[in-house]
């Protein structure tokens, strides 16, 4: 049977950790190994959340110890397709990245244009393949959308 849960970050005893509650209780269980964690989300099987320790982490719901999948040293932001890839933002600044679920060389899937700071926050669109994403920085900062097969960015909306 499967149940619909929330993952969240909270502290307990000074530390920050992620933390899992299903929907139909009120029982709460803290996640092991996920201690300054940030930027969760999950993946679309609700199996495993992808999470930021000073690196892209993922941690099966149900137990066991985080993978390591990729370096980000201050993540901002990640989404998982169910092809199995994941997006994220390593960095304050830089571009989008994508990656297996499993871990391999991150690829850059957006470029920095004149004047931008960074990309962040990618959300997978539903057909997997297309992605929303914030650009910060300079006149062109806003809402993008882009393809996990390289197609050029188009603007959706001013910040």
């Amino acid at each position: 049977m499967h149940f619909a849960r929330l993952v969240f970050l909270a502290s307990n005893e000074g530390k920050s950790q992620l933390w899992v509650r299903p929907l139909d209780s009120l029982a709460v269980q803290p996640l092991a190994g996920t201690d300054g964690a940030t930027y969760p989300f999950w993946s679309p099987d609700s199996a495993s959340v992808g999470f930021f320790a000073d690196k892209l982490k993922r941690i099966d719901i149900v137990g066991g110890a985080p993978q390591v999948l990729a370096n980000a040293a201050a993540g901002r932001g990640g989404a998982w397709n169910r092809g199995g890839t994941i997006l994220f933002a390593p960095n304050p600044s830089g571009p989008v990245l994508k990656i297996p679920a499993t871990g391999g060389e991150p690829v850059a899937v957006t470029r920095l244009e004149a004047g931008q700071g960074s990309h962040r926050f990618p959300q997978f669109l539903p057909d997997g393949r297309h992605f929303v994403y914030f650009v910060q920085g300079g006149p062109s900062q806003g809402r993008y959308t882009a393809s996990l097969d390289g197609t050029p960015s188009k603007r959706l909306a001013n910040p």
